[in-house]
């Protein structure tokens, strides 16, 4: 196993304790993601794919891979493929939201002390509130 993946993993599951890894290390299932309420997204929540690229964390994350099924206000969401071209391993269809880092991407070998998966995901949120 990848020591720096492992470790990215120890850290994201003290947040997100369900989360999932395919035996490959390439992608991670956050499941039951919870999206902002009031906002107009017909999920409450849902599953949710984020991939450790090949050449991570020199290369950073990218996109946020969902249910193709996602709405908001009835709409498919902006910057968003129906059917992501890179699909999860996991079951189901997948789309993906365009999403990236915010700011520079600077990951350092503390994986704490620099940018991270974690971040990235944390991100979300931010993407999930702007709707559309």
């Amino acid at each position: 196993m990848n020591e720096r993946i492992q470790k990215e993993i120890e850290l994201l599951k003290k947040y997100f304790p369900d989360l999932k890894i395919d035996e490959n290390q390439k992608w991670i299932l956050l499941p039951n993601y919870q999206l902002p309420e009031g906002m107009g997204w017909n999920k409450d929540s849902m599953d949710i794919c984020v991939e450790f690229r090949k050449g991570y964390p020199g290369i950073p994350p990218y996109g946020i891979y969902v249910s193709a099924d996602l709405r908001y206000n009835g709409e498919p969401p902006k910057n968003w493929q129906p059917k992501a071209k890179n699909q999860p391993s996991f079951p189901g269809d997948w789309a993906i939201i365009s999403w990236a880092p915010d700011g520079k991407w600077e990951p350092k070998s503390d994986v704490v002390k620099g940018s991270n998966m974690l971040n990235f995901v944390l991100s979300f949120k931010e993407r999930f509130k702007e709707g559309q």
